[in-house]
């Protein structure tokens, strides 16, 4: 070989084996020279002990430290003592060296130890997605599954809703991930544009605040508020879902869906004063095992359904029961008697809201009074020996009528 042979006179094949033998410093100094210097280096992987990626200087990337791995003369691996880092002042260093910098890095490099201090949620997700990438992977689609759910699991609401419009298999796998939403509600009575108007808002266990939409016409509910509505539902888990005055609304929901097959919601306090054919289309669909608390109001001008509802599991078998306004006592009856016939689990409650007077509870099981307080307390016995039904009367007026009626199940 020439004594003053060049780099540029070496074969590629050779250059290869050289740039096996560098360290990561000089293989940054290397592909900076050219293009084709770029493209061989960037076919060597480097192995990185630590790598911190972080804010400073108003730069959400603005400073990047790398601690390479090297090689003793034994072929086993040592982590280099001396640290690499950058860090930006100006926007062309940052563009031109800081961000190139990262982008070999993270496109060569197997990382033992990642650090990220970004206060930016996206851009925190986007490199963390850089970071994971596997060997053969050159873009989302080659991501598995498995990888594809925990990115996804770290993403904002806004991130995913987007994110699952993308196509099928991405909206797929974003519905397979639960969402805790601290509440659903729809609510008359709101104001837009100085106009009366319905108010349909919505929380997510990290959103700092709830999301609020106002219309006041049923186009703008099936265009704008039914499929977020469908889609909270479907993949929710939710904490109170809350219904009060729209009665028109609900029951145009319920017109399109009333006949459809649908998962159950994942509702634990429903709390739902409007129609009974949308109240009843709910309590059909709501998961039994999730729903602990079922809250609705009566007409004291209309008979209350309470036999019908009370076929349904998801009520007869909810831990509590509030029913407000009710101006009969037969509903209570109802529900004593039904948690009689199924042995009800401890800890069942009830609540009933102007529900009638204490004498006609007396009365009524009278073969069942085991003891009572006059005006406060009723002990009633059940077919299970070791349970009893408390009944707890308060604020009872000066013709034995009261404000409510607390039931228990109670163990002996």
């Amino acid at each position: 070989m020439p004594k003053n042979v060049s780099w540029n006179d070496l074969s590629d094949q050779l250059k290869h084996k050289c740039i096996g033998k560098m360290d990561f410093v000089t293989r940054v100094m290397l592909r900076s020279t050219s293009r084709n210097e770029r493209k061989l280096v960037d076919r060597h992987k480097n192995r990185f002990e630590f790598v911190r990626i972080e804010e400073i200087n108003g730069f959400p990337i603005g400073g990047v430290t790398v601690i390479p791995f090297s090689e003793n003369s034994n072929g086993k691996s040592i982590i280099k003592k001396q640290a690499i880092h950058l860090e930006c002042e100006n926007l062309n260093f940052h563009r031109f060296t800081l961000l190139p910098f990262l982008n070999f890095a993270l496109k060569t490099g197997k990382i033992g130890r990642l650090a990220l201090d970004i206060s930016d949620e996206g851009l925190l997700q986007e490199v963390a997605k850089a970071v994971f990438k596997t060997e053969n992977s050159k873009n989302w689609n080659d991501f598995s599954n498995e990888l594809k759910l925990k990115i996804i699991e770290n993403m904002d609401f806004k991130t995913r809703s987007f994110f699952r419009q993308t196509d099928r298999s991405n909206k797929n796998l974003v519905d397979s991930l639960p969402i805790f939403i601290d509440f659903i509600q729809f609510t008359g009575n709101s104001m837009k544009n100085s106009k009366l108007c319905t108010e349909f808002s919505f929380k997510i266990d990290n959103l700092r605040q709830p999301k609020t939409f106002r219309f006041n016409k049923k186009s703008e509910f099936r265009r704008k508020i039914l499929p977020m509505l469908l889609y909270l539902l479907k993949i929710g888990i939710i904490d109170l879902f809350f219904c009060h005055y729209v009665p028109e609304l609900i029951d145009e929901l319920i017109g399109m869906f009333y006949r459809w097959e649908t998962q159950k919601f994942k509702i634990r306090h429903l709390d739902f004063v409007v129609s009974r054919r949308a109240m009843f289309w709910f309590v059909r669909n709501c998961n039994e095992k999730i729903l602990e608390h079922f809250e609705t109001a009566a007409d004291p001008f209309i008979d209350f359904p309470i036999d019908n509802l009370l076929t349904f599991p998801t009520v007869h078998n909810a831990r509590k029961i509030e029913i407000h306004e009710s101006f009969k006592i037969e509903i209570l009856y109802a529900i004593i008697e039904k948690w009689i016939e199924i042995d009800a689990s401890t800890g069942s409650t009830v609540i009933v809201y102007k529900p009638g007077n204490y004498y006609e509870i007396s009365c009524r099981f009278e073969d069942r009074v085991i003891y009572e307080t006059p005006n406060e307390k009723v002990l009633l016995t059940t077919n299970n020996p070791k349970k009893q039904i408390e009944i707890q009367i308060k604020h009872q007026d000066n013709f034995d009528y009261f404000d409510s009626v607390t039931c228990q199940i109670v163990e002996i």
